[in-house]
């Protein structure tokens, strides 16, 4: 009976030991996987500090980019209040334009009138002979149309004969002299031709303007006075003559 204790006894030892053996397993196992977890534990945390180091990197990033973006955004509003500003300054400027060009074309057109309308041969010509404006007049003298703006008055056809006309042109442009000369047309009227300086209102040379004036019938009537004159004379030298051989003829009339 002892001897069957004794037995169960020493079974019961055995399992226990056995039972002991798996726990002291078990808690090795535990153990590691203690010591494994402790260590993702550590790697974890080393990570979130990471993490958590580059978080408030961006974050600090972050915040440089948004002072960055409200500076850009001050900067860009106060761009927009001067670009509204100039946009006000160049509405302005366009509108007193506007109105200069207005005023301009208006005297222009006055002028244009006034040229017109006294009956003269003018032109005008810039710097380098290119014709600005001409009257009706003076496109009929010179043979001038209106397409003819902005040649060169030298490389036209004229209806007048103007011996070097460049030459004149140019002499009274930067000289500056005016320049009076009589000419002839193609139909042998006569023609007093003036040039002159023409001056802006900063009293600077910008070209020449050219005018005639038909002295056909003064010519006409100054070679009528000088063949009236010249028959006066001979009348006058006749009657002298005959004066000079008066005394002659009235001695011969005595004797007869």
């Amino acid at each position: 009976m002892k001897q069957t204790e004794l037995n169960r006894i020493s079974r019961d030892l055995v399992s226990r030991k056995k039972e002991l053996v798996v726990a002291t397993e078990k808690q090795e196992e535990t153990k590691e996987e203690l010591q494994s977890s402790k260590e993702e534990l550590i790697v974890a945390t080393e990570k979130q500090e990471e993490t958590k180091e580059e978080l408030q990197t961006s974050n600090e990033e972050l915040q440089t980019a948004n002072e960055e973006l409200q500076s850009s955004n001050e900067e860009l509003e106060t761009m927009k209040e001067e670009l509204q500003s100039t946009n006000e300054e160049l509405i302005t400027v366009n509108e007193e334009l506007r109105v200069k060009n207005i005023d301009l074309s208006l005297v222009n057109s006055d002028l244009f009138n006034i040229l017109n309308s006294i009956r003269l041969s003018i032109v005008i010509v810039d710097n380098h002979l290119r014709i600005k404006k001409f009257t009706k007049d003076a496109g009929k003298l010179l043979n001038i149309i209106q397409s003819d703006t902005g040649r060169k008055i030298t490389d036209l056809h004229h209806n007048v004969i103007i011996k070097n006309l460049r030459g004149l042109l140019k002499e009274v442009i930067e000289t500056p002299e005016i320049k009076i000369l009589e000419v002839r047309d193609n139909k042998n009227a006569f023609y007093s031709m003036r040039i002159r300086p023409y001056k802006t209102v900063e009293n600077k040379i910008d070209g020449a303007i050219i005018t005639f004036v038909d002295i056909s019938e003064i010519k006409t009537g100054v070679q009528k006075l000088t063949d009236l004159q010249n028959e006066t004379k001979k009348i006058t030298n006749n009657l002298e003559h005959i004066v000079k051989k008066g005394p002659n003829l009235l001695n011969l009339s005595t004797l007869i």
